[in-house]
């Protein structure tokens, strides 16, 4: 594990076969950490992130077991992940419900190396953790968001994609779809390269090379472009209409295509 001591590290195992006392002033400079856990499950060094995350002191956890900063209804999963670690058969990653000292629930990502002898017996278990509550938080709204979002563009009559600043796409709705014949779910369209695909429908058009060479340009440009007419291969056409938009991690493009009226 990059950046740990050297008798810290581990490969593919995750058994640690050394632990040195001398190791205490890195634990200390260690953001997300709780402490060493020996053989009887009982903490035997805190670090000041974890006091800062749980809200104990030091002295107040030392010599005891999970069970202040665990809630009762998790007593059981926990205990579960206990005996897999101590006998090494599991219980290496997971994120569970903690409580702080002040009864604040909150959610951790718990890292756990096991801890042996020279004999490979397990001593002990090395824990680090961090608070991501925040993060969780953060993620379903994004979920949330995302899906109001769908089910919005999927109610557009135009066709819609949305890129990123790396020309990946973010969102496509079903209309996209149907107007380029394209079939599948939209959603498995998010990730792939807006530069592909758009080879990709350019078949359907008059002038395929044409179509991708102008997309470039726009892409280029970043100015909007409205109702721009474009002709398909059957005879008929699409209007396509284009904003660049900003996004938190950088630039980003909104096509919109839609058919086009007898007045056009």
């Amino acid at each position: 594990m990059e950046g740990l001591p050297a008798d810290l590290r581990s490969d593919d195992a995750p058994t640690i076969r050394v632990l040195h006392v001398d190791d205490d002033a890195f634990l200390d400079l260690t953001a997300t950490y709780l402490g060493r856990i020996d053989d009887a499950y009982r903490i035997v060094r805190v670090n000041p992130a974890a006091e800062d995350i749980l809200g104990y002191d030091e002295s107040e956890l030392l010599g005891g077991s999970w069970v202040p900063f665990v809630p009762e209804s998790e007593y059981r999963h926990v205990a579960a992940l206990e005996r897999d670690l101590l006998s090494d058969k599991g219980g290496y990653q997971s994120v569970n419900e903690n409580v702080r000292s002040d009864g604040e629930r909150i959610r951790c990502a718990w890292h756990n190396q096991v801890v042996t002898d020279a004999e490979g017996a397990v001593i002990g278990v090395f824990s680090q953790f961090e608070d991501v509550t925040e993060a969780e938080a953060r993620k379903r709204a994004i979920e949330r968001t995302n899906a109001v979002l769908s089910s919005a563009l999927d109610a557009l009559p135009v066709g819609i994609l949305v890129e990123d600043a790396d020309r990946c796409v973010i969102q496509a709705n079903e209309r996209l779809y149907e107007l380029f014949g394209v079939e599948g779910d939209p959603e498995s369209a998010v990730g792939r390269d807006c530069e592909e695909l758009a080879v990709e429908l350019s078949e359907e058009f008059v002038d395929p090379e044409g179509f991708v060479e102008r997309i470039e340009t726009i892409v280029a440009e970043r100015r909007p472009v409205e109702d721009e007419r474009l002709a398909l291969a059957d005879g008929t056409a699409l209007v396509r209409t284009y904003r660049p938009i900003d996004l938190p991690d950088g630039n980003g493009h909104l096509w919109a295509y839609r058919v086009t009226s007898r007045a056009e």
